[in-house]
């Protein structure tokens, strides 16, 4: 397996990022968080739609809205499956960014 696809299975974490970098705790936090904020706001009408959905199915049982119970059941699981998709394209597009940037602040070349 590449170097490339094992970095890839792996959970980033600021000891991750301590220990093969030698970074500082502070600088591999703010790398982290940094990087999140930025799959973050890549995907952030994905999120919305997620949001929306899944609200509009819990707004329909809280307020007894009396939709159809298949547009009910519909909305929850489409916005489930879009929060899992969200999720799962957010930390996707963590992994290459946080190690390129952890490389050039440690000063190496991978």
């Amino acid at each position: 397996m590449t170097q490339t696809k094992e970095r890839r299975m792996k959970y980033i974490s600021v000891a991750l990022l301590r220990k093969e970098f030698g970074l500082s705790l502070l600088k591999a936090s703010t790398l982290i968080s940094e990087q999140r904020a930025v799959a973050s706001r890549r995907h952030r009408m994905l999120g919305g739609t997620a949001a929306a959905c899944t609200f509009a199915a819990g707004a329909s049982d809280i307020f007894d809205l009396h939709w159809p119970k298949a547009l009910s059941a519909s909305l929850w699981l489409a916005g489930i499956a879009l929060v899992f998709v969200y999720l799962h394209l957010v930390h996707r597009d963590l992994h290459d960014p946080i190690f390129a940037a952890a490389c050039s602040a440690a000063g190496t070349v991978d």
